[in-house]
């Protein structure tokens, strides 16, 4: 990252957008740490491909590959919010058994992401024509989907957390409402 006065000012831009969620606890803490070495980052996450690791309350961000301050604090709110997630719905264990898979990362992409929406119709008409996705596309279309059913379908964070919103009917209609545009 550029330099310290950077770094605070990219984490106090995300402290202050991660504040205003429902999920955010005013007692939260977690720990932020940079590594400069792709193998050792690697190790901590089980020789996971990835920029950054939540390892419980420590988020391990990888330096050689995320360098620019809007991707660190894209990084940094999609780690903690996951830390958030596990507060407060069970623990790190249980959180990540009862969190549908698509709403623990689409929530995280969807509050993370400033451009999520960038190009959004055609982005649907892809998934929309293609049965397997990337990975990064996963993650795109499970944050809009969450985006959609927060701010399209009114159904609550909590609803999304506790899994009582279901992937398919968030989905069909927002594919249904994207083909009647």
């Amino acid at each position: 990252m550029e330099n310290n006065e950077t770094f605070l000012r990219t984490f106090n831009e995300a402290k202050k957008r991660l504040e205003n969620l429902p999920i955010y606890s005013e007692n939260f803490q977690v720990k932020i740490e940079f590594v400069d070495n792709r193998f050792l980052f690697k190790f901590q996450g089980f020789f996971l491909d990835n920029i950054a690791l939540n390892l419980f309350d420590k988020i391990v961000i990888d330096h050689t590959i995320s360098t620019t301050s809007s991707e660190i604090k894209t990084e940094i709110m999609h780690e903690v919010i996951h830390t958030l997630q596990a507060k407060k719905y069970g623990g790190w264990i249980v959180s990540r058994l009862k969190i549908p898979d698509w709403v623990l990362e689409g929530y995280a992409v969807y509050i993370s992401r400033e451009n999520l929406t960038d190009g959004q119709q055609k982005f649907l008409q892809y998934c929309f024509n293609h049965n397997k996705l990337s990975t990064p596309d996963w993650y795109r279309l499970v944050g809009l989907m969450v985006k959609h059913a927060i701010e399209q379908m009114h159904y609550s964070v909590d609803d999304l957390h506790r899994g009582k919103v279901d992937y398919d009917t968030v989905y069909k209609d927002m594919m249904k409402r994207y083909k009647d545009k």
